[in-house]
């Protein structure tokens, strides 16, 4: 249900509005546990490159990239 965000509540319910009244997205992963995959996949790239072990370089730029766009993709208004 969308309705002019001026309106100071829900012309349905008469539930308050929040600030935005754009429905919120959640993560899966906490923020903090994103940062933690990041580290950990810079410590495999790091080491998958260093001992060059294609799969481990693969692996580390997953668990760096993917919660990079996770952490990212959230704040882009679409």
């Amino acid at each position: 249900l969308r309705f002019n965000s001026k309106e100071g509540e829900c012309p349905q319910c008469h539930a308050k509005v929040n600030e935005s009244p754009e429905n919120r997205k959640e993560s899966p992963i906490p923020w903090w546990g994103a940062i933690l995959c990041i580290l950990i996949g810079i410590g495999a790239w790091g080491g998958g490159a260093y001992w060059e072990i294609p799969g481990l370089d693969e692996a580390g730029r997953a668990l760096v990239y993917i919660p990079l766009g996770s952490l990212f993709g959230l704040s882009l208004q679409r």
